[in-house]
């Protein structure tokens, strides 16, 4: 092939049958100078990994009822985590809220009403009619799409969260868990994970494990991982808001489930039902609001709120000789 539409984990697979093979040509089949990944998130590390062997793989955005596509990066224009601009024929805008909108000639209209004619009674006579309302017809209705996204100062389109997932906390403040999770992309010894906090005090972390990363197979005993993925979370909490930062989390050793309901179809999260069958241990995460410290005969409360705000974890914090020592600053 000359060119490939596919989904992300199609991308994956061909790079790491290239890797295998020692040659990009042998897996690509030689030809191939162009692609589409759409349908989910694909790390700019693989893009890039194309982009290198002369492939202008673009990223894409799109929907059932735009007839496919809505929005797409040119060729050799691509911008990470960017799903593009619109493409010819299809107008987006972003409401107050951040959810996109769009219209254009092949982007559904709502059904009839019972009783509707489907004439339009402003429909262009053919004489007297303005070139540009009748355009303006054309264009059909604005259609919400869904989803949540900002845009950069090049015009390019990135998404936030689908609305339906953002969540507020105890205090109002709104999170887009999509854009923490994201964070954790490409981390070794990381499949996925799923930020819990929906109208809690703070964040909590599920973190699916790769069994098959070298990194896993290096540590020895569960302390290790545990120093490990705290020093991960950590890293990502120093580039949070203070709102979004993650306190705890739990590592699971199995990946969610298409079966059990907690995949979609494109491999997206099935946030409701994950919240129902990992209750427990999400339920776990929250039953301390504070913690406590014998040390020199005080008894110190530290309330978890203020954690957050150092930038730390629980797990962070260790009784020392001189007093409470804060291992991730000294």
């Amino acid at each position: 092939p000359t060119g490939l539409v596919s989904i992300p984990q199609r991308w994956i697979e061909l790079r790491e049958e290239a890797d295998r093979l020692g040659r990009f040509a042998d897996a690509g089949g030689g030809k191939l100078r162009w692609g589409l990944s759409a349908a989910g998130y694909l790390s700019p590390a693989v893009f890039r990994y194309f982009h290198k062997n002369g492939v202008a793989l673009c990223s894409g955005f799109g929907m059932t009822e735009a007839t496919g596509g809505i929005l797409m990066t040119p060729p050799g224009a691509y911008e990470s985590d960017s799903v593009g601009l619109p493409l010819p024929g299809i107008e987006v805008r972003l409401r107050d809220s951040g959810e996109m909108e769009m219209r254009g000639p092949y982007v559904a209209r709502p059904l009839k009403e019972q009783g509707d004619s489907g004439e339009d009674e402003n429909a262009a006579s053919g004489r007297d009619e303005d070139l540009r309302m009748e355009f303006e017809r054309s264009l059909g209705p604005w259609v919400p799409t869904g989803d949540v996204f900002a845009q950069d100062e090049n015009g390019h389109y990135r998404i936030v969260d689908r609305v339906k997932d953002i969540y507020k906390n105890r205090r109002g403040q709104t999170i887009a868990p999509l854009a923490v999770e994201n964070r954790f992309q490409d981390v070794p010894g990381i499949r996925r994970c799923f930020l819990a906090g929906d109208g809690r005090s703070h964040n909590t972390l599920l973190i699916v494990l790769d069994a098959d990363a070298p990194v896993l197979a290096r540590m020895s005993s569960s302390q290790q991982r545990d120093r490990y993925f705290n020093e991960i979370v950590r890293t990502v909490n120093r580039e949070l808001p203070v709102y979004e930062r993650i306190l705890e989390f739990t590592l699971l050793d199995g990946d969610f489930s298409a079966e059990a309901g907690e995949l979609t179809a494109k491999g997206s999260l099935n946030r409701k039902r994950i919240r129902e069958n990992y209750r427990e241990q999400i339920e776990r995460m929250y039953r301390v609001r504070e913690l406590t410290f014998r040390i020199v005969g005080l008894r110190l409360q530290i309330p978890l709120w203020m954690l957050r705000d150092l930038g730390c974890t629980e797990r962070d914090l260790r009784i020392h000789p001189e007093g409470l020592l804060n291992t991730a600053t000294g």
